[in-house]
C-alpha cells in the first residue's frame, strides 16, 4: 500500500505536470485543444507549420488561454495556420501570449480573430487575415476595465463586419474601457474605423500604421476616439482612409477632428503623427516590407527601443534594416 502512494505521487510530481513544460503539436499532441487544456502558467505550446482547423485536425475554436494561459507559439506569421472555418472566434484570450501565427476564418458576434476578456495577454508577431465580427472587434476586441493587453508587431488585415445592414459596426482593434498599449502594428484594408476606443478606455497607442481602412462615402478613418480619456496617439502613420485619419470626441481635447493626423493638436496627447503613403513592396501581394524612402522609417516614437539595426524605431511591424546597402 505504501508502495502504490509513492507511485501516485511520483505520477502527480511527473514533469509533463510542471511548470515550464513545452508540450509539442502535433508532436506530441493532434490538436492544440489538447495541449492548452493541460497548459498554464509558465508553460509553451509550441505549434509546427502547417493549418489548424476543424476539417483539417478536428481543431475545436475558439482556443482559450485563461487567466494562466500559457505561451501559445507558432512557427511564424505565416507558417502555421489557425483557421476557424466560420465556427466562433478563433482565440479567447484573459492572459498568456500567442505569437507567430495566422488568425483566419474567424466569425463571431464579439471578436472575430480574438476576444480579450480579462487579463494582460501578450498578443505578438501574428497576421489576423480574413476574420469578421457583426457587433464588435473584427480583428481584436479587447473587453473591460481591468483588461490590460501588449499588443505589438501584428498585421490585421482585411477583417470586416459579417452583417452591414445590422446596427453592429465592428473595427479592426476595438477597446471598451481598457487600457492596452497597442504599438508597431498595421491595421489596414478594413470596412470600417481601423482603431476604435470608447467609454473609459486610456489606450496607448503608438508606432502604428494604419493603412486604407473604411468604405468610401459610407465610413472609416484610422482611428475614433470616442472615450472620456484622451488616450494616447503619438507617431502613427496614416494613409488612405475613406473619410479621414482621426475623429476624437472628447470635451478635454482641443481639436475634435482631424482630417490629417498632422491636424490634431499636439498638446492633447495625440503628436507626432504622420500623414503619407508608407510605401509597402505590394500591399495587395501582401508583401508589407517597407521600401527606401518609406515616411515610416526613423519615425516611430523616440523613447521606443531601438529597431534591431540600431536606429530610431521605424513605424509598423517591420522595419527596414539599414546595416546593409540598400537601392
Amino acid at each position: 500500500m505504501i508502495r502504490f502512494f509513492l507511485i501516485v505521487a511520483l505520477l502527480l510530481a511527473s514533469p509533463a505536470t510542471a511548470p515550464g513544460a513545452v508540450r509539442t503539436v502535433p508532436g506530441q499532441y493532434a490538436r492544440i485543444t489538447d495541449a492548452l487544456a493541460l497548459s498554464g502558467a509558465g508553460d509553451t505550446v509550441s505549434v509546427a507549420a502547417g493549418t489548424y482547423s476543424p476539417s483539417a485536425n478536428g481543431e475545436v475554436f475558439p482556443l482559450v488561454l485563461g487567466a494562466s494561459g500559457p505561451v501559445l507559439l507558432g512557427a511564424g506569421m505565416t507558417l502555421s495556420t489557425l483557421d476557424a472555418e466560420g465556427t466562433g472566434s478563433v482565440l479567447h484570450l484573459s492572459g498568456g501570449r500567442v505569437s507567430g501565427f495566422t488568425l483566419t476564418g474567424g466569425s463571431a458576434n464579439i471578436g472575430g480573430a480574438i476576444w480579450v476578456i480579462g487579463g494582460s495577454p501578450e498578443i505578438d508577431h501574428n497576421l489576423l487575415w480574413g476574420n469578421e465580427a457583426r457587433d464588435v472587434g473584427s480583428g481584436i476586441d479587447v473587453d473591460g476595465a481591468s483588461v490590460s493587453a501588449w499588443i505589438h508587431h501584428n498585421v490585421l488585415w482585411e477583417n470586416v463586419d459579417s452583417d452591414l445592414g445590422h446596427a453592429g459596426d465592428p473595427h479592426g482593434i476595438q477597446v471598451r474601457g481598457a487600457t492596452p498599449v497597442i504599438e508597431h502594428n498595421l491595421i489596414g484594408r478594413g470596412d470600417s474605423n481601423g482603431l476604435l476606443f470608447s467609454g473609459s478606455s486610456d489606450p496607448v497607442i503608438r508606432n502604428n500604421i494604419f493603412f486604407e481602412n473604411g468604405i468610401p462615402t459610407v465610413r472609416g478613418r484610422g482611428i475614433c476616439a470616442l472615450s472620456v480619456n484622451p488616450g494616447t496617439i503619438v507617431h502613427n502613420l496614416f494613409h488612405g482612409h475613406a473619410i479621414a485619419a482621426i475623429l476624437v470626441q472628447n470635451p478635454s481635447i482641443t481639436d475634435q477632428t482631424a482630417q490629417e493626423a498632422n491636424d490634431a493638436d499636439p498638446g492633447d496627447q495625440i503628436y507626432g503623427n504622420l500623414d503619407g503613403d508608407p510605401l509597402f513592396a505590394d500591399a495587395d501581394a501582401m508583401d508589407w516590407e517597407l521600401l527606401y524612402g518609406s515616411p515610416a522609417i526613423d519615425a516611430g516614437d523616440p523613447g521606443s527601443a531601438l529597431d534591431p539595426d540600431g536606429t530610431t524605431a521605424d513605424i509598423g511591424p517591420f522595419f527596414f534594416d539599414q546595416s546593409v546597402a540598400s537601392v
